[in-house]
C-alpha cells in the first residue's frame, strides 16, 4: 500500500473526508476537523515551541520531533495565554507542523506533560500508520478512553471518531465509564472539554461517537439511553438520528430496524432523517453475517414496496458501500418515480449498473 505522507497537511483532510461512506463521523452532518494523528500524518516537518529568550512574543524551536532540524521561523505570535501557561510551565511547548520543508507551520496542539508523551509513541508509530495500519492507530486510541486527564479522553474521543465503523467494531473496548451512560435530554453526555487539537469548541461533536460507542458497549443500561435518544432525535431532526439507529442495530440487533419504518414512510419525515436512517441499515447491511443482512434488507425491500421514491437514497447508501444486492426492487420502484436531479439519475444508474450480478429475487 501506498505511504500516506504523500499528502500534504490539507491533503490529509481532504483524504479523510473521502475515507468511505462508513466512517464514524458520517453521522454528524458536518465535517470534523483534522485531529492530532491527521495533522502529524499530512507533516513532514514537526517541531516544538516556546517563547524565544530575547523576545517572549516570538516563537523559537526548542526541538525538532520529525524532519530536519534546521533554523526555522515560525509565523506567530505567541498569544497572552500561551505565554502566560508557557511561563508558569517550563516542561510545555506548543507543537506546530508543516507540509515539507516549505510550507508555512500550522499549530497543532499544546503539549504540556500529559500530552508529549502520547505525541511522542504517536510519532514512533506513524511510520506503521502511513502504511494503512488502521486498526493498530485506532486501539492505541481506544486504550486511551479512560485515561484520567479529561483532554486525553476527547483526544482518543476524536480519534476514534475517524475510525471507520468496521474496524471499531473489532476493537478491544474498555468497559464505559459512568459518564457515558448519563443521559441528557436524549443524547448522552460528552466528555469533558480539553485543550486538544481538532476541538471545535464544543462537546457536542462527540456525541456521535459516544453514541456508537454506547451501542458497541454491549451494556444493557445503554439500551434505554439510545432507544429515548432515538425518539429525541426523530422528534427533532437530529443530525444524530443516524448514529443513535446505527447503535440501536448494533446492540439489539438486525430486527430492530423493523421499527425504523415508520419513520422512513411518514411522509412528514424529512429527506436527511430518512437518509441518515437508510444509512445506518447499509452500514450494518453490509457488516453483518448472513441472517441479520437479510433481515436489514428485507426491511428496506418493505419500504421500498411501500414509498418507490426511497429508491434514490437507498442507491445511495447502499450504492456508497458497494452493495448492489437491492438493485432489482430499486429498478422495480423507479418505475413509480420520476427523476428530476441529473445527479440522483446518476446514482441510480450506477447503483444499478453495480448491483447487476449479484440482485436480490431473481
Amino acid at each position: 500500500m501506498m505511504a500516506r505522507r504523500v499528502f500534504s497537511i490539507t491533503g490529509a483532510v481532504v483524504t479523510s473526508l473521502l475515507a468511505g461512506a462508513a466512517a464514524a463521523c458520517g453521522f454528524h452532518g458536518y465535517t470534523p476537523a483534522p485531529t492530532l494523528t491527521d495533522r502529524l500524518l499530512g507533516s513532514e516537518h514537526v517541531v516544538l515551541a516556546r517563547p524565544a529568550a530575547d523576545n517572549p512574543y516570538l516563537f523559537e524551536v526548542t526541538e525538532t520531533l520529525v524532519g530536519p532540524d534546521v533554523p526555522v521561523v515560525i509565523p506567530f505570535l505567541v498569544d497572552t495565554p500561551s505565554r502566560a501557561r508557557l511561563a508558569h510551565e517550563p516542561q510545555s511547548a506548543v507543537l506546530f507542523a508543516r507540509d515539507g520543508g516549505y510550507g508555512p507551520f500550522e499549530r497543532v496542539a499544546f503539549a504540556d506533560p500529559t500530552l508529549r508523551p502520547i505525541i511522542d509513541e504517536v510519532i514512533t508509530k506513524l511510520p506503521d500508520w502511513e502504511m494503512g495500519d488502521d486498526a493498530e492507530r485506532f486501539q492505541f486510541f481506544a486504550d486511551l478512553q479512560n485515561h484520567p486527564d479529561p483532554g486525553i479522553q476527547r483526544l482518543a474521543l476524536l480519534e476514534l471518531d475517524r475510525a471507520d465503523y468496521g474496524i471499531l467494531r473489532q476493537l478491544s473496548l474498555a468497559p464505559l465509564q459512568p459518564q457515558a451512560l448519563t443521559p441528557v435530554d436524549g443524547a448522552v453526555l460528552p466528555a469533558p472539554q480539553g485543550v486538544v487539537a481538532g476541538a471545535i469548541g464544543s462537546d457536542l461533536d462527540l456525541v456521535p461517537i459516544r453514541v456508537l460507542l454506547l451501542g458497541l458497549s454491549g451494556a444493557p443500561e445503554a439500551g434505554p439511553i439510545l432507544n429515548d435518544g432515538f425518539a429525541q432525535a426523530a422528534k427533532t431532526g437530529s443530525v444524530w438520528l443516524g448514529a443513535y439507529a446505527a447503535a440501536l442495530i448494533e446492540l439489539e440487533g438486525a430486527a430492530v430496524a423493523e421499527s425504523f419504518l415508520a419513520l422512513l414512510l411518514d411522509p412528514s419525515t424529512k429527506a436527511d432523517a430518512r437518509e441518515s436512517l437508510l444509512d445506518a441499515i447499509a452500514l450494518h447491511a453490509v457488516l453483518r453475517e448472513e441472517a441479520e443482512r437479510q433481515i436489514l434488507l428485507d426491511h428496506v425491500i418493505q419500504a421500498l414496496a411501500q414509498d418507490p421514491s426511497l429508491a434514490i437514497p437507498v442507491a445511495r447508501q447502499f450504492g456508497a458501500r458497494s452493495d448492489g444486492a437491492l438493485a432489482t426492487q430499486v429498478r422495480a420502484a423507479m418505475a413509480s418515480v420520476t427523476l428530476t436531479q441529473p445527479v440522483d439519475a446518476i446514482t441510480v444508474a450506477q447503483y444499478l449498473a453495480l448491483g447487476a450480478p449479484q440482485t436480490l429475487g431473481e
